[in-house]
């Protein structure tokens, strides 16, 4: 498109403007971030599902089968003595025998 500044300035009025805005999620150390998603799942307030789902960008269900079977593994690792962090032990690690 050319501007003659020498005559005033058609602005055409077949023209349409689309502004879309994204969400800003300030980084957050992983802690504190996971510390406030198991807050907002207790309280209802978020799920674990949808927050996966958003994250790979899955749809729900492909996001709710990976949760499945993290948690399915997480319990069959338990099974065998291997305690996972976050569940009373500072890293995986093989559990002492009693």
């Amino acid at each position: 498109a050319v501007l003659n500044l020498s005559d005033p300035v058609q602005i055409p009025t077949d023209v349409t403007v689309a502004v879309r805005y994204d969400d800003y999620d300030p980084p957050v150390d992983p802690l504190h971030e996971s510390q406030a998603l198991a807050t907002y799942v207790g309280l209802g307030l978020d799920s674990v599902v949808d927050r996966v789902a958003k994250r790979d960008g899955i749809t729900h269900t492909l996001a709710r089968l990976k949760v499945e079977r993290n948690i399915k593994e997480r319990l069959e690792l338990e099974a065998i003595g291997l305690k996972l962090q976050g569940q009373g032990g500072a890293d995986p690690a093989p559990m002492a025998a009693p």
